[in-house]
């Protein structure tokens, strides 16, 4: 029963009996009449070769479906991701693929490929038992996940029906022990910046010497630099007045030098605070934590910020068992628009098309 009392009838004089449980050693003991009571030592190693299903637990061994398990020291040595996107590359025949670099944006997840042209690839996700959606996972700490099974054969259909058809990404949230009151605080700080590209951007006077070439050799009207260029036959020609006033213009237009990376762009800085509490005694064990996550995109005017909180309680008194579980997230993001245009439909892309003279 959930007291962990039991009773073995007809049993075999040499028989051995095999005692398992989760997160604990494995101990083989004779049976006979009066065992006594049995103890089993925590493992913390164990952990890793269970594969948990949604209905029950199987060690890998015990399991014949395709299944990955990722845990939480895998989860948790990342920072700057959302769930799906820290998966990416931890999951053997799993696609992960990022929409954007904005901070908060979703993850495309492909597990069992792509069998209709129109219909959803994305899998079924579970944390502890509920079926939940991938924007879920902007307000969701990681460090609150204990681990990750990724279930990618017909063995998902058969446990969850048609919404396990592409797969199914079972999370389990971290728990109690029983134990000592145990709490750990933890504080990160880091930045991102945008990588350069393997060449330099104009300045405004070696854009108007550009655009003055160009009219020399082909006769053709890039900007300005032509335009009132001494060197055009147009200027020449032109009146005292037209040459004054082309001779200011160009004298202002070389007064503005804008790099438009540096107006789009940023240094984008990014911290985290968390803290919790767990422990617990043999019938009552609980974990609580809170978590603030503050993140600036190397896109200026970018960012996510994240409140999280959860509160896990597991109760057992021998007779009546169960467990309650608390979330209460909050996110906000700050996106911009279609950052994977071209040149005509994004400002991001725009950036190594515009002009230094132009504000």
């Amino acid at each position: 029963d959930n007291s962990g009392n039991f009773t073995i009838r007809n049993v075999d004089e040499n028989a051995v009996l095999v005692i398992s449980y989760i997160g604990y050693t494995d101990r083989e003991i004779a049976a006979k009449s009066q065992m006594g009571a049995v103890k089993l030592s925590p493992s913390a190693g164990t952990l890793s070769d269970v594969v948990v299903t949604g209905y029950t637990n199987y060690t890998k061994t015990q399991s014949a479906a395709a299944s990955s398990l990722v845990s939480a020291d895998k989860i948790n040595d990342v920072v700057g991701l959302t769930l799906d996107q820290i998966l990416q590359g931890r999951v053997p025949g799993m696609s992960v693929i990022s929409s954007s670099g904005q901070p908060g944006q979703s993850a495309t997840t492909v597990i069992r490929g792509i069998g209709s042209i129109n219909g959803s690839t994305a899998p079924l996700y579970v944390l502890d038992g509920v079926p939940i959606e991938s924007n879920y996972f902007q307000a969701i700490n990681p460090e609150d996940i204990e681990s990750a099974t990724v279930l990618k054969d017909a063995s998902a259909k058969a446990l969850y029906g048609s919404r396990g058809s592409n797969g199914v990404i079972v999370l389990v949230s971290k728990k109690g022990k029983a134990g000592r009151v145990s709490v750990n605080y933890s504080s990160q700080y880091g930045f991102s910046n945008l990588s350069r590209p393997n060449f330099v951007m104009m300045n405004t006077e070696q854009r108007l010497q550009f655009e003055e070439e160009i009219g020399v050799s082909f006769n053709r009207n890039l900007g300005p630099g032509w335009v009132y260029s001494p060197k055009n036959p147009n200027y020449t020609s032109g009146t005292p007045a037209f040459r004054q006033r082309a001779d200011f213009i160009l004298d202002s237009l070389r007064q503005i030098n804008t790099d438009w990376r540096d107006e789009f762009f940023q240094k984008g800085k990014f911290q985290e605070q968390q803290v919790s509490i767990s422990g617990g005694n043999e019938k009552v064990r609980f974990y609580n934590s809170l978590n603030y996550y503050d993140q600036e995109g190397v896109a200026k005017r970018t960012g996510q910020q994240r409140y999280a909180l959860r509160s896990n309680l597991d109760f057992n008194d021998g007779k009546f068992s169960g467990s309650t579980n608390l979330s209460i997230g909050y996110s906000q993001s700050s996106f911009t628009e279609n950052v994977a245009g071209t040149a005509n439909g994004s400002a991001m892309a725009s950036v190594y098309y515009a002009l230094p003279y132009e504000q």
